[in-house]
């Protein structure tokens, strides 16, 4: 650092107002001098200490003169002295300031002559300050603005106040670095534009850090798209500023709505808000809701702060909808099987006493084979217990879980048995069924009670379609069944329609209605299995489930099945 010590009172006058007084004590004696070898005048002596009054003011006022002219010449000249040491320690420190500035710099002129360069800039362009200088800046760390018109010199010389941008210079080794470039005017002590000043920070460092997090945010961004959960951020005006791809298509592009608005079509917040629930408490909230449409979510909400400096929260959306009617689905199985158990049990039960009915009617019969009335009454108990043990049968069949191998089976036999099942109940829903059964169908190799599991199904379907329509009596309450051959060139198959005239599937939901548990059963009254199991069971026989539907107008399923050309297989 450079030192500089102002000049004392002292030295004020210490050089030249000494002269000035040697001069006027010199002048005193030639004054004196004069008068005795010039003019005759006396002695010496008596000059020198006793002239007379007149020579005596002269003499002062000479002096006077030469003493305040002497004084006046030293304090310009430490004026001066002053001011040049002030220049110097101004350029001193600002040539240090220049030297140990953090980022590189370089002093122009307007021929692209490097006047100057500092430390800073040696460490970053490996060349040398002095061997930069007088060298032409394109030839010492170029860049990529070098010979065109957006060259730093070239703009603040058409007038520009002061450039700053980001270029990438080249150092001596070949390699490249990424500067923040800023150029200012360098003026002359006449204020004419003499060059330029350049600075040079180098941001190296900063671009792998960038680059590093835009690597880190790709791999969140990777992550967070392919998670199946919904993810989302909402600040605390409740507005969504982030969705992955998964919260998109659970709830649609909601980005700058308020959350309430998104999730539940609300215009106002919600009463009991969780997001505050979790800035309050600074714990994850959870709470699952069903949409319009049956679908049932999970979401939590999460409490974070923003690199912004902002709270906000992380909102998990996850559909729990087979979650949750597998849980259902799981549970009806259980029920179900509780309830084979149980039918089995009172079909044992009730197999007997119908037996034993059937055993009395018979005799009956037997002895009044005469009596027309009595024969009558009996065949009619007879033919009615047989149609109870069939059906009791046909519970005890399809109650069973076995794992058979397919055998020959006729179509118009497992057809009867379903719907020795299920006529009831559509006698009960006032359904009228319509029937176009053909007996000579060829066989097909099935398991049959698989195959009257879809039969039941799809009959169960159509009864909630046409009670949806028709809560009541209605000749349109019909649901038919129908089957037919049916020639292909790969192989013939018998296709069995089920027709009716309910309410039918919207054909946004016809891509949807085979998926495992999707329903539009209403109040859970289906776990959305039937239809998913069904198109398997057919699948697995080598046959193909359709579906034709018109919402509010009608829907046909079709169950097609191929035909067995072997003959000497056994039949069920």
């Amino acid at each position: 650092m450079y030192r500089f010590r102002l000049p004392s009172r002292h030295d004020i006058t210490q050089s030249l107002i000494w002269v000035g007084v040697g001069i006027s004590l010199l002048y005193w004696f030639l004054e004196s001098w004069l008068h005795v070898v010039i003019f005759k005048e006396g002695a010496l002596i008596s000059h020198i200490f006793t002239p007379d009054p007149h020579e005596l003011w002269k003499r002062f006022l000479v002096i006077s003169l030469l003493i305040f002219f002497s004084f006046y010449a030293q304090r310009s000249i430490n004026i001066r002295h002053r001011t040049e040491n002030a220049l110097a320690l101004a350029l001193g420190e600002m040539d240090q300031i220049f030297q140990t500035a953090s980022v590189g710099m370089r002093v122009i002129d307007r021929n692209f002559n490097i006047l100057k360069a500092n430390k800073t800039f040696e460490t970053i362009t490996g060349v040398a300050a002095d061997e930069a200088v007088d060298k032409k800046c394109y030839e010492i760390f170029a860049g990529p603005k070098c010979f065109t018109l957006n060259c730093p010199l070239i703009l603040i010389l058409n007038g520009k106040k002061s450039v700053e941008c980001h270029v990438e210079k080249k150092r001596s080794d070949g390699s490249v670095v990424p500067c923040i470039l800023t150029a200012t005017p360098f003026t002359g002590p006449d204020g004419t534009l003499d060059g330029i000043v350049e600075s040079f920070k180098d941001i190296t460092e900063l671009e792998k850090a960038k680059e590093i997090i835009q690597k880190k945010r790709d791999k969140l961004q990777g992550i967070l798209s392919h998670m199946k959960e919904g993810v989302s951020i909402v600040n605390i005006n409740h507005e969504i500023e982030f969705q992955n791809i998964a919260h998109k298509k659970f709830i649609g592009e909601k980005k700058g709505i308020p959350c309430y608005r998104a999730f539940h079509g609300r215009d106002i917040p919600c009463e009991l808000c969780l997001m505050k629930a979790a800035f309050d408490s600074g714990k994850t909230q959870q709470y699952e809701f069903e949409t319009s449409n049956g679908e049932s979510f999970e979401q939590a909400y999460t409490p974070i702060v923003d690199i912004d400096g902002k709270q906000k929260t992380v909102v998990l959306l996850r559909d729990v909808t087979s979650e949750k009617n597998a849980k259902a689905a799981m549970l009806q199985a259980e029920q179900l099987a509780a309830l084979g158990e149980l039918a089995a049990g009172v079909a044992h039960e009730i197999n007997n006493p119908i037996n034993g009915v059937i055993n009395y009617a018979q005799i009956l019969i037997n002895k009044y084979n005469d009596h027309e009335l009595i024969r009558d009454i009996a065949e009619r108990v007879v033919r009615e217990s047989d149609r109870i043990a069939r059906i009791v049968e046909g519970l005890l069949f399809f109650s069973r879980s076995r794992k058979e191998e397919k055998i020959m089976t006729v179509v118009s036999n497992v057809l009867a048995d379903t719907l020795a099942l299920t006529a009831s109940q559509l006698y009960k829903d006032n359904i009228l069924l319509h029937t176009d059964i053909h007996q000579n169908l060829p066989p097909i190799m099935a398991q049959a009670h698989e195959i009257e599991q879809v039969f039941i199904n799809i009959i169960s379907n159509a009864r909630y379609a046409l009670n949806q329509k028709f809560p009541g009596t209605d000749p349109g309450k019909v649901l038919q069944i129908k089957t037919e051959l049916m020639n292909s060139p790969v192989q013939p198959f018998v296709r069995i329609s089920f027709f009716d005239h309910g309410i039918g599937i919207p054909e946004e939901l016809m891509e949807k209605i085979r998926n495992p548990f999707f329903t539009t059963k209403k109040d859970r009254q289906s776990t959305g299995l039937g239809l998913s199991i069904s198109h398997g069971i057919v699948e697995d026989h080598g046959g193909l489930l359709t579906i034709e539907s018109r919402e509010n107008e009608y829907t046909n399923i079709c169950v097609n099945l191929p035909i067995h050309l072997n003959s000497e297989a056994r039949s069920s």
